[in-house]
């Protein structure tokens, strides 16, 4: 596949284990270090580890130990994911994430007022990269604070652009069925956007993002 390429990550809550499959598909079949990613939601997540490079290893780890956590409490991951996704990403991202994201990551935002989209390319610093990924996936009550970025208040943004893309042409991916260039066969409970399945689950969704993702690469070839 010639060029740089763009891919835009579809939110879809703790099914994000389905798209760092994708990922790690991807990066076997191509070189992806000029590719651009964009993400809206939990889709800005993965897109935000493509960029930094971090490894699909180490990325499923930290989401392996945010749903063993989760399922200690009642509710679940309710009203703690703000403190577990900055935690989690505060571990994660090198410290240049916010260097290497800046024109190659696209992360969509609601903003509160006047309920408009807001497309984010350029990040001031690693703070103000990890800001604009919780802002992206604010869910009231979901998430424990209500969200500021750079001084305006924000929700998901999967609320106003929930597949956010580039000029031309961009590769989608969804952890569920529907008109996306990689996307599963098949729904998912809709019970596991919001609710962690076990370890064991987890690992499996990992693994049809990946087989996804290969075949999808491989008609490329063709």
């Amino acid at each position: 596949m010639p060029g740089a390429q763009s891919v835009s990550f579809r939110g879809c809550s703790w099914l994000m284990i389905y798209h760092l499959g994708v990922l790690q598909a991807l990066r076997e079949a191509f070189d992806t270090a000029s590719w651009r990613f964009a993400g809206a939601s939990s889709g800005s997540l993965t897109a935000a580890l493509a960029v930094a490079d971090v490894p699909a290893e180490a990325a499923c780890e930290w989401i392996f130990r945010l749903a063993e956590e989760s399922r200690r409490y009642r509710l679940g991951p309710a009203g703690r994911m703000t403190s577990y996704v900055r935690r989690g990403l505060d571990d994660v991202l090198p410290p240049d994430a916010d260097r290497r994201a800046s024109g190659r990551l696209r992360i969509s935002i609601t903003r509160l007022r006047g309920w408009r989209n807001w497309l984010v390319d350029e990040f001031h610093s690693r703070t103000d990269l990890i800001d604009a990924i919780l802002a992206s996936c604010y869910i009231p009550l979901y998430y424990e604070r209500p969200t500021r970025f750079r001084g305006r208040w924000c929700v998901d943004g999967g609320l106003t652009e929930n597949i956010p893309k580039y000029a031309g042409a961009t590769i989608t991916v969804s952890p569920r069925p529907g008109a996306f260039d990689i996307c599963p066969p098949s729904p998912v409970p809709r019970i596991e956007s919001y609710l962690p399945g076990s370890t064991e689950r987890l690992a499996e969704l990992f693994a049809a993002g990946r087989r996804d993702g290969a075949q999808w690469a491989a008609r490329q070839d063709c």
